[in-house]
């Protein structure tokens, strides 16, 4: 597919509809006019109803101004009780004034929404790039925007895997899950990030705020906001459904506009967030974060960061289908949303015990089926814990009873689960050790993977670490050490290679402490360290050979 932003060369209609929008007409007409400047000629076709504010009017004193520019009322409009019916008697208004005159022999017609979602500049050059795209690929019959800082308009979307089908009917018929928890599951967890750098993805129906269309593909197209038994359903399926037999549709991701906030997914419990785009394996989702939390920078400047955990995942499921997976410092669902992404079903259980991450836990972890969600540390009984948050994680860190956090217990790993567990990983900022050395009782008896990030900051720290792995080693006789770019450094039999991981926490431990202008390359602060019990050890076999 080529496109590059040509001379003025298209013949243009816009058209849409407009009701109550006057505060964001400004900038979405300032938008309609730069981009018909690229055009060889443009009219404009505008459809209003029952507006309370001074919507009609401005468009009316618009639309005078210039012979190209028409403004159609529809007078009692209101009255019809389905948003999605009047938008479909509306919508189909402009298409037949468009049929009935003159300018049914344009080249594109560009559907757009005159509200917010417009109202912010859209680049001359993103927009005459996407006709001159629809000008060289008579393949295509429509493209349409992306919108920042997630897609959102997922109703009018259908695409085989990302959104096959009603998202709204989902959400009603979703009888095993509150409603919030439902529209987490069917509606926000699908409002993907996608980066402007991504190709064109293909769909086969979209809107988005803003469509371009080639006319010649319209024809016999008509919109329908009310099903055969009665039910709303976005307008634009049926027409685009008309509109695919004559081309292919697809999402522009370099066409942007903005995506109105009442659309997205709500912040949890009143924190600040950010949208946080994850990727593994060529599937994407959008996680609700903090703006501080970096993961998704660090997977964008490491190429391998934190994606060994999901492949070795789907190995291990491999060998024990239907087992626990335990997730121990959970953080925002992160893990869980990659180890889904990556193709893994089995049972996981979330722990987290910081307040603030809970609560974005709880809203991306409603994207996925079969996970339990516990607020907790994870450690040795009779130890009061608390927590240390900062740069978008949390630190486990032994406290005093008067600091230790309230309202998050202190379990023993073995109450965790009290049936087959095949992996439990724990990112606990430097208490991994502790962790996993309060349960070994219960580690050696049911003998799951083991991933456990192994933050050394003192030869307190390795000792224990060393502790840990001499109760481990007479059910655990393979390992793998990562760093904590993703890259695998040691591998083998645990009582062969054990020692030559210590050696490489004992270097992370002593760079780690140096100013970065003394400490020398590469820089090591952690490392991921994957054990595994000869039950599972065909997981270790198929995790190795991709290295």
């Amino acid at each position: 597919m080529t496109s590059a932003h040509g001379p003025a060369q298209h013949s243009i209609v816009f058209a849409g509809c407009a009701r109550d929008c006057d505060a964001h007409l400004k900038g979405v007409l300032e938008n309609v006019a730069r981009w018909s400047a690229l055009a060889s000629t443009a009219a404009v076709v505008i459809v209003e109803n029952d507006s309370k504010d001074g919507t009609r009017d401005t468009l009316s004193r618009w639309a005078t101004a210039q012979p190209n520019r028409v403004l159609l009322t529809i007078e009692g409009l209101g009255s019809v009780t389905s948003r999605t019916a009047r938008l479909a008697t509306a919508r189909n208004t402009y298409i037949d004034f468009i049929a009935a005159n003159p300018i049914r022999g344009a080249d594109f017609l560009v559907v757009l929404d005159f509200d917010a979602v417009n109202s912010e500049p859209i680049p001359e050059a993103a927009f005459g790039n996407a006709l001159t795209l629809l000008a060289q690929n008579p393949s295509v019959a429509a493209v349409f925007a992306c919108s920042d800082p997630a897609y959102y308009d997922l109703w009018a979307l259908r695409h085989p895997t990302w959104c096959p089908g009603d998202v709204w009917v989902e959400v009603r018929e979703n009888r095993e899950l509150p409603p919030a928890l439902a529209l987490e599951r069917h509606v926000f967890s699908k409002q993907l990030v996608i980066p402007e750098t991504s190709q064109p993805i293909q769909v086969q129906s979209a809107f988005g705020g803003l469509g371009i269309y080639r006319l010649s593909a319209i024809a016999g197209a008509r919109y329908e906001g009310v099903t055969t038994a009665g039910v709303e359903c976005s307008e634009h399926v049926r027409f685009n459904e008309t509109v695919a037999q004559r081309g292919a549709l697809f999402i522009l991701p370099t066409l942007r506009n903005r995506a109105p906030t009442e659309h997205l997914r709500p912040m949890p419990d009143g924190h600040a967030s950010r949208v946080l785009p994850l990727e593994q394996d060529g599937r994407g989702i959008g996680l609700l974060a903090p703006p501080e939390h970096q993961l998704d920078r660090y997977r964008a400047a490491h190429p391998l960061y934190d994606r060994q955990l999901p492949r070795l995942a789907r190995e291990i499921e491999k060998c024990a289908p239907g087992e626990l997976y335990i997730d121990i410092g959970a953080n925002i669902g992160d893990t869980i949303a990659l180890l889904r992404l990556a193709g893994c079903t089995n049972p996981i259980l979330a722990v987290e015990p910081s307040d603030k991450f809970h609560s974005f836990l709880r809203v991306n972890s409603a994207a996925f089926q079969n996970v339990e969600l516990r607020k907790a540390f994870i450690g040795p009984a009779g130890v009061r814990l608390a927590l240390d948050e900062h740069r978008g994680t949390a630190a486990t860190l032994q406290a005093e009873a008067d600091t230790a956090s309230a309202g998050a217990p202190t379990l023993a790993l073995e109450t965790l689960a009290d049936g087959p567990t095949a992996l439990i990983k724990t990112d606990t900022d430097g208490f991994d050790a502790r962790v996993l050395k309060s349960g070994i009782d219960f580690l050696k008896r049911t003998r799951p993977v083991i991933w456990a990030e192994a933050e050394a900051k003192s030869l307190a720290a390795i000792e224990e670490w060393n502790e840990v792995i001499q109760r481990l080693a007479d059910t655990y006789g393979h390992v793998i050490a990562f760093d904590n770019f993703g890259f695998p450094v040691v591998y083998g039999e645990l009582a062969k290679k054990w020692p030559s991981i210590l050696d490489v926490m004992d270097y992370s431990r002593r760079h780690g402490a140096a100013p970065a202008t003394q400490a020398g390359e590469p820089r090591i602060y952690y490392l991921d360290i994957a054990l595994f019990p000869e039950r599972l050890l065909a997981a270790y076999q198929a995790l190795i050979a991709t290295f």
